[in-house]
Order: structure tokens, then C-alpha cells, then sequence
């Protein structure tokens, strides 16, 4: 025995409970939208390095945006404008108008940026 667990039982163990099914689950989306990002500037032939120059930060910082494990809204907006676009957030439900959050998410991050500044 080479004293490694293989990766199928640690899979299985990790999917046999309800929690370990969702961090799955959630480690998939997050990594769906990590890869979508790196996708899109690649997409409008962006190097990481000119997209790092376009919102003032390092090459390392947006690969470590491209590698995220948990992404807060506001970074993925940056990083849309960043590359010329604009995001927006709808929900879409049977029979009725779209509706637009991009204002209810806003107010929200201004609301906790003013409590961030309140504590400090």
C-alpha cells in the first residue's frame, strides 16, 4: 500500500453526505464562473497582464481572480467592466417581467461599505 487514498473513495466519501455534496456543487459553480471569466478575456484577446493594466491592479492578482475559489459580486463586476462590458443581473420566472437586481445589489454593497467604514 502506498499509505495514498485513492481518489475514488475520497470522492465517494466526500458525495455520501449532503454537506459534502453541496461544497461539491459549490466548488463546481465557482469554478464554472472562474473558468467563464478566463474564457471571456481570452475571448476579446486580453492577455491577464492587459487586463491587469485596464483596472490598475497586478497580472497576479488577476489570475488569482481567474483561480477563485469564492468570488464576491463586486470583484466580477470589475473585472466585466474592466474588459469593456457591463454586467448585468436579472431573474427570469414563468409569466412575468424580468426583473432587474443590479439596483437591490448595489444599494446593498453601499450599505455595507458604509457599515465597514461606521466599525472602523
Amino acid at each position: 500500500m502506498s499509505g495514498h487514498t485513492n481518489y475514488k473513495v475520497l470522492r465517494d466519501r466526500l458525495r455520501s453526505t449532503p454537506e459534502g455534496r453541496a461544497r461539491v456543487e459549490e466548488h463546481r459553480h465557482t469554478m464554472k464562473i472562474a473558468l467563464a471569466l478566463a474564457d471571456l478575456r481570452e475571448a476579446l484577446n486580453l492577455t491577464q497582464t492587459e487586463l491587469a493594466q485596464v483596472l490598475e491592479v497586478s497580472q497576479a492578482n488577476i489570475s488569482r481572480i481567474e483561480h477563485a475559489k469564492d468570488l464576491q459580486f463586486s470583484t466580477i463586476e470589475n473585472y466585466v467592466n474592466g474588459l469593456g462590458g457591463q454586467l448585468e443581473v436579472r431573474v427570469i420566472l414563468p409569466d412575468q417581467e424580468p426583473i432587474d437586481l443590479m439596483p437591490l445589489i448595489a444599494l446593498q454593497e453601499k450599505e455595507a461599505r458604509e457599515s465597514n467604514t461606521t466599525r472602523a
